[in-house]
């Protein structure tokens, strides 16, 4: 993918200091962390805005906190038959998404013989682990002394690190404790530093690994979470994935496409004879895409008002009410939800959605309703590839939901859903590539 491409959302100086530390990093063979590329690890804390104003004072309170609390944590992990495969849950994008937590069981529910193991914020610091490596911050910190040179920097990557490294301690723990020997790894999205560290280890001793796709991925943004993952096998939602990830230059494992892991426990929707119209829904993008729901909103509400219409919306579960109170126009719209509904539910209680950049369009679908992508040119625009489905004007919207039950759009429908969708039942699809990787 050409660097213009790579980076076209991205702040150009951001960009230059993450790809510098990363060279730092990879180039270091750090104590704990033997033939493992520290930078590819830490990738996505480069790229962000660094906070130090209180580095070392949370990790030393972290460390007194965990060593009072380390006979009352509770830590969180299951296993079935005997396992040889694990199932690892540790991922930002799962912090209080209980939906994305429900639909990696289900997947890891389709193995019989598994460790599965949660890291969430309770946890990272796990007790006797961590009193039992005291020295590496301190062997983290000579190494590292004569290359970042500012101490609050080198704290910061250190408390990263360590945490890193103490939660990779307590898996080997547990498998001590029950004799497990685990060949196979599967995680929800693998470039989170926690995930990047076990794929790195368990690559390095020629085991299986496995990502599972999180979110949507486009050539035109978020494109690391296809160039940086490192697994063997990348399971894919659907054939966009495989296509956005060749323009992006994907050069990971082999991709397979299974289906999303919330459609599991779906039974598949049969043909829709008639669409219906009446009831419009918007689902919210992420607050990365704040800016697309502010001008969604105002011009569906418009449109609303217009037509003599209410409008039904769905916030994503990182953003609250609060977040568009002076855009939300309630005269208009029926019903507002956060998170005390799913957008599986939600989709089944409009006739047509409306997104912009989510993943929802590939859940939306295969319930069987449509599903049209509010554009605008100078935002980010990832499904550039569904003309059909797209508009950027109220009267564009108009005609798309006239052109319901017209020949054209039940032919166009097939398209998008044998496209962004994957037609044969999702727990199937999941079972025989897990077997056929000798996953059981």
């Amino acid at each position: 993918m050409e660097e213009s491409q790579k980076h076209k959302y991205a702040y150009p100086e951001q960009t230059i200091f993450s790809d510098k530390m990363k060279r730092i990093f990879n180039s270091l063979n750090l104590p704990g962390f033997d033939g493992i590329k520290c930078g590819d690890i830490l990738h996505q804390h480069f790229a962000r805005n660094m906070d130090t104003r209180f580095t070392l004072l949370i990790f030393f309170s972290s460390l007194i906190r965990v060593i009072m609390r380390t006979f009352f944590i509770k830590q969180k992990y299951r296993y079935t038959g005997n396992p040889d495969t694990l199932f690892l849950m540790s991922s930002i994008w799962y912090k209080n998404r209980k939906d994305l937590i429900a639909s990696f069981n289900n997947v890891a529910n389709l193995v019989n013989n598994k460790l599965l193991i949660e890291l969430s914020d309770s946890n990272t610091f796990l007790g006797l682990q961590m009193v039992k490596h005291m020295r590496l911050p301190l062997q983290l910190d000579k190494a590292l002394r004569k290359t970042i040179t500012d101490y609050k920097c080198r704290w910061f990557y250190i408390s990263l690190l360590y945490s890193i490294f103490i939660n990779y301690k307590y898996f080997e723990a547990i498998c001590r404790k029950h004799n497990f020997v685990i060949n196979n790894l599967v995680t929800n999205c693998d470039i989170d530093d926690k995930n990047y560290y076990y794929v790195s280890v368990f690559n390095k001793h020629k085991k299986t690994t496995v990502a599972l796709q999180h979110g949507v991925f486009s050539s035109c943004y978020y494109a690391e979470n296809l160039i940086e993952s490192k697994s063997k096998y990348f399971f894919a939602h659907n054939q966009y994935c495989i296509d956005e990830g060749q323009k992006a230059g994907y050069k990971g494992g082999q991709m397979i496409i299974t289906g999303m892991p919330s459609h599991v426990t779906m039974r598949p929707v049969a043909p829709v004879a008639e669409y219906k119209k009446e009831k419009i829904g918007f689902v919210f993008d992420g607050e990365l895409f704040h800016e697309n729901n502010h001008n969604a909103i105002g011009m569906l509400q418009n449109y609303a008002k217009r037509k003599g219409i209410k409008l039904y919306f769905k916030l994503h579960p990182s953003e609250t009410i609060n977040d568009y109170k002076d855009d939300l126009d309630f005269d208009v719209i029926e019903k507002c939800y956060t998170t005390e509904i799913s957008l599986i539910d939600f989709a089944k209680e409009i006739d047509v959605a409306i997104i912009s950049n989510s993943s929802a369009l590939s859940e939306i679908l295969s319930l069987k309703k449509p599903c049209f992508i509010i554009y605008n040119k100078s935002l980010v625009d990832i499904y550039s590839n569904a003309p059909s489905f797209r508009f950027s004007t109220e009267e564009e919207l108009e005609h798309l939901i006239n052109s319901i039950n017209c020949p054209a759009f039940v032919k166009d429908m097939e398209k998008m859903n044998s496209y962004f969708c994957w037609p044969n039942n999702t727990a199937t699809n999941y079972i025989k590539a897990f077997n056929s990787l000798g996953i059981f």
